[in-house]
């Protein structure tokens, strides 16, 4: 008894017989049988089994007035694409995405969202064709500080710097640490990823604290007009702050602090835009008032506290971390 299971075999021997000997008759055969699987679409001379529907005229449709062929497939619920396509399913039907025009990796951002074309990596050194610096501002005698009223500076143990208003209105403390490197000085107009560690102690709600890199007024309140991208906190209420050396503008992040130890980090993308993040996860983007240039550019930290009442305000500053394309 002839088997299906038989004809099967037989019609994979024929196939791997002939196939290196003619390529038209490979192509042909190729139509003809493929083995099946859980996932397999089995391939007849005249039409396709697809969980019940079928296809006729079984190819590719690869010419624009093919519109038999292509209803047949449409028909079917897979999509007709172009040389390159890529087919993935989009949780209702089979869906195309588009070959892209230039060389791109093809990238799946996870949690069922569809995959999407991305830029390709771009190779370096870390050693060679980066600046980073990673520094612990413990050392409160090596860096600049300013005071009004009952404001105060003072090392935080070996962690940090604290920064405290004391209890009397509208009183200020700031830092600011700058450094600089020979031969490859930091500046506005390349790459930048800086964090800082920050422990907001207590008083949040009874004024500002403001830091960043960059330069910005002592004790400021507001969105300063010189060059700088950083952040600026009022009465908990987190905002993503930058100046162009004439105007400077906030966004609002979307977060009220509490009394907690934070990283706050910036990526900087020069003349496009800055990216803020809190504990590793994206706030908000900003394009507008972006630094260029040197000035003030090599001021990796300046900080400063300001109280709007008679109540302390204290926040310790600890680790800076900063890499910027040389």
């Amino acid at each position: 008894m002839i088997t299906r299971k038989f004809l099967d075999r037989a019609r994979l021997s024929l196939l791997r017989a002939l196939l290196p000997k003619d390529e038209k008759l490979k192509e042909e055969l190729a139509k003809l049988w493929l083995p099946r699987s859980p996932h397999s679409i089995w391939l007849g001379w005249d039409d396709v089994d697809m969980g019940g529907k079928r296809i006729r005229r079984v190819g590719t449709p690869v010419l624009d007035d093919d519109v038999a062929r292509k209803k047949d497939v449409e028909q079917a619920g897979m999509p007709v694409g172009e040389a390159g396509d890529m087919i993935y399913h989009d949780g209702e039907k089979w869906t195309a995405l588009k070959a892209p025009a230039a060389e791109k990796w093809l990238k799946h951002p996870g949690d069922g969202a569809a995959p999407e074309w991305a830029d390709l990596p771009v190779a370096g050194d870390p050693y060679t064709d980066y600046i980073y610096v990673w520094y612990r501002v413990f050392n409160v005698d090596t860096i600049y500080t300013w005071t009004s009223g009952s404001g105060v500076v003072a090392g935080y143990e070996v962690w940090g710097a604290r920064l405290g208003t004391g209890t009397t209105a509208d009183s200020y403390a700031t830092i600011q640490l700058g450094i600089g490197l020979a031969g490859a000085p930091f500046t506005w107009d390349k790459p930048r990823k800086i964090r800082w560690e920050v422990y907001l102690e207590t008083g949040l709600s009874y004024g500002h604290v403001y830091f960043g890199t960059g330069w910005f007024e002592l004790g400021a309140t507001a969105p300063s007009s010189y060059e700088h991208i950083g952040f600026h906190i009022v009465e908990g209420a987190l905002y993503g702050t930058s100046g162009d050396g004439s105007a400077g503008s906030e966004i609002d992040l979307g977060v009220t602090l509490s009394p907690d130890q934070y990283w706050f980090e910036i990526h900087f993308y020069p003349g496009d835009r800055a990216e803020y993040y809190l504990n590793g996860s994206l706030l908000g983007t900003k394009a507008t008032n972006l630094p260029s240039g040197d000035r003030y550019s090599s001021i990796l930290l300046r900080a400063s506290v300001r109280n709007t009442s008679a109540n302390n305000l204290i926040a310790n500053f600890y680790d800076i971390e900063v890499s910027q394309k040389r």
